[in-house]
């Protein structure tokens, strides 16, 4: 599983200052590594690893030792903090963020919450959406068999005297089947014993990577049947 390096920001509130005894209110940059989810959409391109860093659970805070520096006196004092991790991330460290960032639009808030739902339902629906597309091209390609023959037998090629002609037909129904398997070999279920939610994370990314391998062979068969049908086809119309 791939992880990314990220920032994000926090504000944390002194109560009171140690050098001037007034409240201050800091923003703080997290570093922090972030697990990558594998994920299928729904589009034709090749799955991709998305980085999750939704608030999804609560993990054990680590102290982090900070120095601030007050805004009267401008002298420096160290407090330790705990910020909590989140789900699938590592906190690799905690400083007083040097710039100020503006802060985000009503309308940008509602673009990133829609767009962390759908991440979720994607994230959800990936499984289903590799099966969905498996079970259809098993579908699609074994009954692309006797409609192949159906095609050539109405185009006569039993009549024709070409012996390459005939040879060539054994090809296009051998890739058919072949994907067909390739799919079905995707589908199989894949037996494993997983001890928590990082072991189980493991065995998710490498099954998904098995689906991705398969489709894209089987996928690859399919095509290739029938561009060596269309060319039969043709043969068999001019000849």
């Amino acid at each position: 599983m791939s992880v990314q390096f990220e920032t994000r920001l926090i504000s944390y509130k002194v109560s009171k200052c140690p050098r001037c005894e007034q409240e201050h209110e800091f923003q703080l940059e997290v570093r922090r590594k972030v697990r990558g989810v594998p994920l299928f959409g729904a589009g034709p391109s090749s799955p991709k690893e998305t980085a999750i860093s939704a608030d999804t659970g609560a993990v054990k805070p680590t102290n982090w030792d900070v120095v601030f520096t007050c805004p009267v006196t401008k002298e420096q004092f160290v407090e330790s903090i705990s910020p909590i991790s989140q789900k699938g991330e590592e906190i690799l460290g905690v400083q007083v963020s040097s710039t100020l960032q503006p802060a985000p639009s009503s309308m940008s808030s509602t673009l990133d919450n829609l767009l962390e739902i759908e991440l979720q339902e994607w994230v959800k629906s990936s499984t289903k959406t590799a099966r969905d597309f498996c079970s259809t091209m098993v579908v699609t390609a074994t009954g692309a068999i006797p409609v192949f023959f159906a095609v050539l037998k109405y185009l006569g090629v039993e009549k024709a005297n070409n012996i390459l002609l005939s040879w060539l037909g054994i090809v296009p129904s051998s890739l058919f089947l072949a994907s067909a398997v390739i799919f079905i070999l995707a589908l199989r279920p894949q037996y494993s014993i997983v001890f928590d939610v990082t072991s189980f994370s493991d065995f998710r990314t490498r099954r998904f990577q098995q689906l991705n391998q398969f489709i894209r062979i089987g996928t690859g068969l399919f095509v290739a049947s029938v561009c060596v049908a269309i060319l039969i086809f043709v043969i068999t119309i001019i000849d």
